[in-house]
């Protein structure tokens, strides 16, 4: 049996971001794995008190992107007042404020990547699929992704 780290490296491995945000999201996704989320502790306050030095942009950024990347389902709950885009700004700006802080490269391409970053993360974390369970998706969602694939398992996939 392979550990947590080779999992989500063999997920990660052939994305197209760099090295030193490969071995971020590599860690991230080893580390998170292990977090729990409350979403009734508002991010923006979060953010305003690591602003203040009271907290760190560091774990403001990390906790926008585990939403974002590992728990998308959760934002907004079920009546979808917070819009995902809430969490993205406050992530990349968190990550951006820490790196203007630290001058640690990897932070301001985290802040400017954060989107991709977050679909890389919500890839890498997502648990393997069957085809059948892949192929009902697609077949009600029609996502693209989906359609991919299912290609890169040999199923023939066409457009309506």
């Amino acid at each position: 049996m392979g550990t947590l780290e080779a999992f989500f490296y063999d997920r990660i491995k052939d994305s197209p971001v760099g090295d030193a945000e490969k071995t971020y999201i590599l860690h991230f996704l080893t580390q998170a794995s292990r977090w729990t989320y409350d979403p009734a502790k508002p991010l923006a306050l979060e953010y305003m008190k690591a602003l203040d030095g009271e907290g760190s942009l560091k774990e403001v950024g990390d906790l926008a992107l585990f939403v974002t990347g590992v728990l998308p389902g959760t934002i907004g709950g079920r009546k979808k007042v917070v819009h995902k885009d809430y969490f993205i700004g406050i992530g990349s700006n968190a990550y951006w404020q820490y790196a203007e802080q630290t001058s640690i490269p990897v932070y301001w391409s985290l802040s400017e990547s954060f989107v991709a970053i977050s679909n890389l993360v919500a890839e890498a974390s997502r648990p393997p699929e069957t085809t059948e369970a892949l192929l009902d998706r697609w077949e009600r969602d029609r996502d693209e992704k989906d359609a991919e694939r299912l290609r890169e398992q040999g199923v023939l996939v066409f457009k309506r």
